[in-house]
C-alpha cells in the first residue's frame, strides 16, 4: 500500500518514525486506502513538547472537506485528554472528548481507534477512553485511515498499523463441546 499526502506532508526522521514536514501549515493528513469503512488503526504516538498542536489519527477520510480524527490535546506535563472530532463540508466539530489520560510530554503510548458502523471507541493502550455514536452520510463510507496532526510540530508516530475484520454478522448461539 502507498502512503497518500492529503494534506500537507508527513516525513520519516530516519529511525522510521514519521514527523511532520517543518514546512507545512495547517492540517496534517496522510492516509492509507483500507478498502473499508470498519476497521482498527492504531500506533505508538510519542507526544513531545509541542503543547498546542495535538498529534493523532484520521479516519474514515473522504477527502479534505469530510472525515474524522482523533488527537491528543496536551492538558498539562503529565496530562492529555483524547478527542474525537469530524469535518463535514469543512466545518470542524467535536464528537465526543475524554477525562484527563495519564500522558506525560515526551511519553509514548499506542492510541487504537475502532470504528464499526455508527460506533467509534477509542483506547490509550488498552483503556477505553471514549465509546461514542458517530453519524454522518458524509463520511460514514471513508475507507482511508492513517496519521493526523492538527498542525506542524515535534510529535512522533511510530508502528503505525491496522486491519479490517473477517467476521460479519452476529453470534446466535455458542455452544461449548468438551473433550474435542
Amino acid at each position: 500500500w502507498t502512503w497518500i499526502n492529503d494534506a500537507n506532508v508527513f516525513e520519516l526522521d530516519g529511525s522510521g518514525a514519521a514527523r511532520t514536514d517543518a514546512a507545512g501549515s495547517g492540517d496534517f493528513i496522510s492516509t492509507l486506502d483500507f478498502l473499508d469503512a470498519d476497521v482498527s488503526v492504531i500506533a505508538r504516538i510519542i507526544r513531545n513538547t509541542d503543547t498546542t498542536d495535538a498529534p493523532g489519527l484520521t479516519i474514515r477520510y473522504v477527502d479534505a472537506s469530510n472525515y474524522a480524527y482523533v488527537r491528543v490535546n496536551d492538558v498539562d506535563a503529565s496530562n492529555a485528554t483524547i478527542e474525537l472530532r469530524k469535518v463535514i463540508a469543512t466545518v470542524d466539530s467535536q464528537v465526543a472528548i475524554s477525562g484527563n489520560v495519564s500522558w506525560a510530554r515526551a511519553g509514548a503510548h499506542y492510541l487504537n481507534v475502532v470504528t464499526h458502523g455508527t460506533n467509534t471507541r477509542v483506547f490509550v493502550e488498552r483503556t477505553e477512553m471514549l465509546n461514542t455514536t458517530m453519524d454522518d452520510a458524509a463520511i460514514n463510507a471513508g475507507t482511508k485511515h492513517g496519521l493526523f496532526a492538527d498542525d506542524q510540530n515535534d510529535h512522533e508516530w511510530r508502528e503505525f498499523g491496522g486491519f479490517k475484520s473477517l467476521f460479519f454478522g452476529k453470534i446466535v448461539k455458542i455452544q461449548p463441546r468438551p473433550n474435542l
